[in-house]
């Protein structure tokens, strides 16, 4: 039998190496935790926006959130007037009929 040539010998070292490389995970143990638990999300709902850093920060905001919320230019919004709830299935003739049954 033929011995391997010095070739094949550092090609299935490398291929050893490169599957050993490919098995072992380093994974920080907390962060690994935390994917599995159920963290609540904190929100903070504020009418106030400032161009002013505040001193102490108490939450992670998308602006500065120290102010009295006069901002002149704020988050986009419908130009049109709330529109009136509806359930599914109401029409007007159910409606109609509510009405008339109420007033016999």
């Amino acid at each position: 039998m033929k011995s391997p040539s010095t070739l094949q010998i550092a090609l299935g070292a490398s291929i050893a190496f490169h599957v050993v490389l490919l098995t072992v995970r380093f994974v920080d143990p907390e962060r690994f935790n935390r994917v599995f638990q159920d963290t609540p999300l904190e929100v903070i709902l504020v009418n106030a926006k400032s161009n002013e850093k505040p001193d102490f920060a108490k939450a992670i905001a998308q602006a500065s959130l120290a102010g009295g919320g006069e901002a002149e230019k704020g988050r986009a919004t419908s130009p049109l007037p709330p529109s009136a709830l509806t359930q599914i299935g109401e029409s007007d003739e159910d409606s109609q009929r509510k009405v008339e049954s109420m007033q016999e």
